[in-house]
Order: structure tokens, then sequence, then C-alpha cells
């Protein structure tokens, strides 16, 4: 069953060896974005708002339910939360370079929203789904937090 349908992921298994003190921290060239522990968190729910977004918007699309994919883009838009806490807590917070970034990636979004209110096939709409997504490796590989 789908991750959207249960409410919450697959368990993960991860070995015991497997640790995240590994992971070497001085080859990490990306830029790092400083931010309060409340700004972080913000940011990084976000980015998790996105991510389960288009896993709903695939399985939406896979088993053909286009009010999956038509809540998951409300979701991803931001149409279901409120904006004006996040635009107080992040104000100045963001370089506009990433700024510009987000807003990209969110105009990404709203044509794949576009292509899926005019009855677009499912293959338009994850080729623009994967336009999308390059906005966000694109904004992991320059930026850490």
């Amino acid at each position: 069953m789908a991750c959207s349908q249960q409410g919450r992921a697959p368990e993960v298994f991860q070995s015991e060896s497997a640790s995240l003190t590994e992971i070497p921290t001085n080859s990490d060239t990306r830029i790092v974005l400083t931010l309060t522990a409340q700004q972080r968190l913000h940011v990084l729910e976000e980015m998790n708002r996105f991510l389960l977004s288009t896993q709903e918007i695939v399985e939406g699309l896979s088993s053909d339910h286009p009010e999956l994919v038509q809540s998951a883009l409300a979701d991803s838009l931001g149409r279901n939360q409120g904006q004006s806490y996040s635009q107080g807590l992040m104000k100045g917070a963001l370089p506009p370079e990433y700024r510009q970034m987000g807003s990209a990636m969110k105009q990404e979004f709203k044509k794949v929203e576009t292509l899926s209110k005019s009855g677009a096939d499912s293959t338009e709409i994850l080729v623009q789904l994967s336009s999308t997504l390059m906005y966000c490796q694109s904004c992991h590989g320059t930026y850490q937090i």
C-alpha cells in the first residue's frame, strides 16, 4: 500500500555499522545557510511537504486518481497552509539566489497543476514534474542547512 494511503512511510532498515558520524563533513562544498532552529525546521518541513506531494502526484498518476494529483499539488503550492507565519519567520533569512530557485520551482509546480487541470496525459505531467525536480536537485546540490 502506498505511503499516502497508510499515512506513514514504509520501514527502513539500517545496518548497525552505518552511522551518520562516518560521513566526512569537510568534503561538502555546498553553501551553508545559517538559520535559527525554528527557521531550519520550517525549511525542512517545507522540503518534506514538496517531497510528499511529489510522491502523491506520482502515485495519483500511476493509479489514475486525478483527485490525488490535485490534492498533492494544492499541498505543494501551500494552499492548505497558512503563509503569513512563514513570511515573518523567514524574512531576510535566505539569500536571494535561494529564494529565486524556490520561486522558480513553485512556478514549475504550477505548470504541473495547469497540465493536470487541462486533462493532459500522465506522460506530459511526468515530463513537467521531472523538470520541476531539477530545481530541487540544483538547490540541494548548492545549499546545506
